[in-house]
């Protein structure tokens, strides 16, 4: 048994993993392969006495600023064990094997996004120390229709539900402007992985090119056939812009209801507190540490 950096070869087992512990879907795993992986840092366990990868972890790079400095980071995902394989661990080492490969590179903190809060006290006793906060701001047609002043230049407004490498390339751009001093964000190559993923499950991103303000989702049914439309990333920051992309995406006629994840911070009289992630701090610098605690990590793969 080694712990290792993932190589080419590894694609057979990558896709056999991931079919055992995410998903059976083959393009979405291609997907991940081809789009995702090349711009991470992957990281495997060997099975004793061979080669093959029997777990995987994956660091997809991230950054911020904090007073216009650029900080460094790693958003671990993808962690999983072939089940015959489980019992001895492997999780643990390859967490302690990216946590002392960040420290080498000089990245500045380490994000992980529990799958439940049953979840948080496992990486909690890993050192991830801080827990990001977040709020859920929603609303239901019957409320975005009782504004009927809002969206008066929707004309300006559009909606994608398609990837190109032009809307791509124009978010990073809006995204890195708008939001690098409050959250946390992805380089080019792995935005557009995001998006692409995103339109997967159906996804949509609306947009006006004129402010720049935007809205990323994908549609989530509930148990009574009412579809929700997840709002995974935005920088909107008004009660008044809310409500005006609420009503311009819930008239596409696709959704009943709208759900936003936004930053803890932000203020609107509609919204629940909720945990978001774990953050674990690499540098020493105590103004980094004080700022990035409070930072918001949107548009996270699932």
């Amino acid at each position: 048994m080694s712990v290792r950096f993932l190589k080419s070869t590894d694609t057979p087992s990558v896709i056999k993993i991931w079919r055992e512990c995410f998903t059976n879907d083959l393009d979405y795993i291609n997907s991940f392969i081809y789009n995702c992986l090349p711009y991470t840092k992957t990281l495997v366990v060997t099975a004793p006495g061979s080669d093959e990868a029997v777990s995987i972890l994956t660091l997809i790079p991230t950054y911020t600023k904090v007073n216009g400095k650029n900080i460094k980071g790693g958003y671990i995902y993808g962690v999983g064990t072939l089940i015959k394989h489980r019992g001895h661990s492997y999780s643990k080492l390859l967490m302690k094997a990216i946590i002392e490969s960040s420290i080498q590179e000089n990245l500045d903190y380490l994000l992980v996004k529990p799958a439940s809060d049953s979840l948080y006290p496992l990486y909690q006793g890993m050192s991830f120390d801080h827990i990001l906060n977040k709020i859920e701001i929603g609303y239901n047609i019957i409320q975005v229709n009782s504004h009927p002043n809002l969206l008066a230049n929707s004309k300006d407004y559009h909606y994608y539900s398609s990837f190109s490498q032009t809307l791509a390339t124009t978010l990073y751009k809006i995204r890195d402007a708008s939001l690098s001093e409050t959250t946390f964000l992805l380089p080019q190559n792995n935005l557009s992985y995001s998006l692409k993923e995103n339109f997967s499950r159906s996804g949509f991103v609306c947009l006006n090119p004129d402010d720049g303000l935007f809205c990323i989702g994908y549609p989530n049914k509930s148990k009574n056939g009412q579809t929700t439309a997840i709002i995974t990333d935005h920088n909107l920051k008004s009660e008044n812009e809310f409500l005006s992309y609420s009503k311009l995406i819930l008239n596409e006629g696709l959704y009943e209801s709208i759900l936003f994840d936004a930053p803890e911070n932000l203020n609107s009289s509609n919204k629940l507190a909720k945990k978001s992630a774990l953050l674990k701090i690499l540098t020493p610098q105590q103004e980094t540490i004080n700022k990035i605690k409070h930072y918001h990590l949107p548009l996270t793969m699932e």
